[in-house]
């Protein structure tokens, strides 16, 4: 069985499809521009694989395609239902559930889902940030939530995984922890450059930190490497 860049198993008969789908993940997770051509080629080399199609939908909602990204939601439930493993029919129910506007509901099964596969990092993303679950439930105290739900966690992530060290790292930060979380997100940065995610993480916990002019520099001397087309 293939597997996802979190080593999840993945159900799709292409090796193909599952390279495509991994790099449009990490595309994805990062802000980068691309992630939707990517799960389009993976749904190329094999039609009937979930993941990639609710992949495109969340792709294709973040770049404001809702009526396609409807389509392709409906087409990854008809498909996990029908050849999924109980973490993608989760992970698909989860998404759909965010994606109509269900916030509780979908803060509630993230958090569950989340429980059982901590490493399946695209629902575990889901409460996290500003525009997150935890931040439009309406709870007051949502930044010491982040942070609690990566410290639940972290022992299931390594020192060189970007994506947690910039998640963990900017919840820290926004929880008054900028002195903890500042180290995280510049290991992250140093990681992977090519991360919008992890540079308006950085310039958050320089901010944060009380070093504003750091935080300017590091966007004038960054943001001209970043294609207008990125979602950020």
């Amino acid at each position: 069985m293939h597997r996802d860049p979190h080593d999840l198993p993945i159900t799709t008969v292409s090796a193909e499809a599952a390279a495509h789908f991994g790099e449009g993940l990490k595309l994805m997770l990062s802000a980068w521009p691309g992630p939707a051509a990517a799960f389009r080629a993976a749904i190329a080399a094999d039609p009937e694989f979930a993941l990639a199609h609710v992949a495109l939908a969340r792709a294709e909602a973040m770049a404001g395609h809702a009526d396609i990204a409807r389509d392709r939601i409906l087409t990854a439930q008809t498909l996990a239902a029908a050849n999924g493993t109980e973490r993608e029919r989760s992970h698909v129910a989860v998404i759909a559930m965010a994606m109509a506007g269900r916030t509780q509901a979908a803060l509630e099964a993230a958090l569950a889902h989340a429980d059982r596969w901590p490493r399946d990092v695209v629902i575990l993303s889901l409460p996290m940030g500003a525009f997150g679950l935890f931040a439009f439930s309406g709870m007051a105290d949502h930044d010491q939530a982040r942070t609690a739900l990566c410290e639940r966690h972290a022992a299931r992530f390594g020192e060189d995984d970007w994506w947690f060290l910039t998640t963990y790292g900017w919840a820290l930060s926004e929880d008054g922890q900028a002195s903890r979380g500042r180290p995280m997100v510049e290991e992250a940065f140093r990681l992977r450059r090519a991360n919008a995610n992890t540079v308006h993480a950085l310039a958050h916990a320089l901010w944060e930190g009380g070093a504003s002019q750091d935080a300017e520099g590091l966007i004038a001397e960054w943001l001209p490497t970043y294609d207008p087309s990125g979602v950020l």
